[in-house]
């Protein structure tokens, strides 16, 4: 079986490299070797794939009543994102 990444994966993994503690790469490479993609005979697929380990950082807060939030497109993007003004996520 082959395993094909399309681009626009591969820029956000590579947007978000910061945000793994193991290279994104590395864990694509495990999954093969573990067989979880066995079981994909679909000409495309969207998985989800859990680990027993920390493979990065969330950088997810949680909110309030209290807080600044607004909504923008991101560039590139149709939809639009939650942004918090007030707070942090401490990465």
């Amino acid at each position: 079986m082959k395993i094909i990444l399309s681009n626009k994966c591969r820029q956000h993994m590579e947007a978000h490299k910061n945000d793994f503690v193991v290279d994104w790469k590395e864990l694509i490479e495990l999954c093969e070797v573990e067989g979880k993609f066995n079981h994909l005979h679909k000409s495309f697929e969207i998985i989800k794939v859990e680990f027993p380990f920390s493979v990065g950082y969330c950088n997810c807060i949680e909110t309030d009543a209290n807080d600044e939030i607004v909504f923008a497109k991101r560039y590139g993007r149709d939809t639009y994102s939650r942004f918090i003004l007030n707070k942090s996520s401490n990465l």
